[in-house]
């Protein structure tokens, strides 16, 4: 009997699991490869697999736990991500969860689903999310700022603040004295 497997260039296998694992607009899922290509799911597996690119089929992915009062994966990557910088037991995070109706709890959880996905293989299996790491960081950098111009103006503030109190109160006592 015949084999009758298709056999493909290396260089159209690098093509496509390269699609697969974009992130760009040029990205493919298995299914729409598949359909695309006319190339079964499991060579498509088998390719990335031994191309080192090890996906997880969406199917097998677990699910993510969201915390309450976030909507999208992207959104509770930026909170958990700041609230691990702010250290979760640090009472800053605790605060920033009360201020934005966040449950510390429930961020906790969803850092702990999110923990191996910080792998940059297993990232490249999400790459909405590869994305979505960097542009938090690229957030988070630009937050710290914002964060230390406001910390500076506020201390500005507050220093005005007191000088105008103390002038207020000498004035006082020199009205008293006067009177």
């Amino acid at each position: 009997m015949a084999n009758t497997a298709k056999r493909y260039d290396p260089d159209f296998k690098e093509m496509v699991c390269k699609r697969l694992t974009s992130s760009g607009e040029d990205h493919l899922s298995v299914t729409e490869a598949a359909k695309e290509f006319d190339v079964t799911p499991s060579t498509l597996y088998n390719w990335l697999h031994r191309m080192h690119y090890n996906p997880m089929p969406v199917s097998m992915a677990p699910e993510a736990p969201l915390p309450r009062g976030i909507s999208t994966i992207r959104d509770a990557l930026y909170v958990s991500m700041h609230c691990e910088r702010l250290g979760f037991d640090s009472t800053d995070a605790g605060l920033f969860c009360r201020q934005n109706g966040y449950y510390l709890e429930d961020i906790k959880k969803f850092s702990q689903w999110a923990q191996p996905f910080e792998d940059e293989k297993l990232l490249k299996q999400f790459p909405t999310m590869a994305a979505t790491v960097n542009n938090t960081m690229a957030n988070y950098e630009k937050l710290q700022s914002d964060l230390k111009e406001s910390q500076s103006a506020i201390a500005k503030k507050d220093k005005v603040i007191a000088e105008l109190t103390t002038e207020l109160v000498l004035r006082k006592k020199l009205e008293a004295i006067l009177s």
